[in-house]
């Protein structure tokens, strides 16, 4: 169903790239396809977290770095202006971190989810803190995302790996139970 809706969704999209390109736009027309362009990609964004869902995952590990991948989406990140609005970045990295055997792509699709719910609890900017540590007696890298939103209540801190659970208007609840099939398939 999910590569169904996909397809048509593509050609929508294509289109309206194609109009946009090549048309005289008045401004309330512009604002009108922006509006079409932004829900197309949502839904598409949608799509593409159901298809995470319910797909077996296949690592391809290699040797990596957890503070080069983190760099890397902050940098991703910080290209949105809007979404980076108010927002300061503390990062406190340890040092001793070894290289890791990870799977980049999905390691950086679990930050990027952790990102982005910390950005959005905290509408009016705030501080994005991450940490790392090696717990050397554990053989462990410990990662450590936090901000300064209004937090999250006892209820939904309990849910908050459950599938579809989601205390956003427009969130599937899908984010947080990607990026822990991930984290536990590594």
């Amino acid at each position: 169903l999910a590569h169904e809706i996909r397809n048509p969704l593509g050609a929508i999209s294509n289109a309206l790239g194609v109009i946009i390109k090549y048309s005289a736009l008045s401004k309330d027309d512009k604002e009108l396809f922006d509006i079409i362009e932004k829900e197309t990609e949502r839904l598409n964004q949608l799509v593409e977290d159901f298809i995470n869902f319910s797909k077996p995952s296949q690592l391809n590990r290699e040797e990596a770095h957890l503070h080069e991948l983190i760099d890397e989406t902050i940098s991703i990140l910080r290209l949105d202006r809007k979404l980076m609005g108010g927002l300061a970045i503390n990062k406190s990295f340890t040092s001793d971190i070894p290289n890791l055997m990870l799977d980049r792509n999905q390691i950086k699709q679990v930050l990027w989810n952790l990102f982005i719910n910390a950005i959005q609890a905290m509408p009016g900017g705030g501080i994005l803190t991450i940490k790392t540590r090696y717990k050397a007696t554990e053989d462990e890298v410990e990662l450590t995302v936090a901000d300064t939103g209004i937090g999250m209540s006892n209820d939904d801190l309990s849910q908050v790996f459950q599938p579809f659970f989601s205390t956003k208007d427009k969130g599937l609840g899908l984010g947080l139970n990607i990026a822990h099939k991930i984290v536990k398939e590594h």
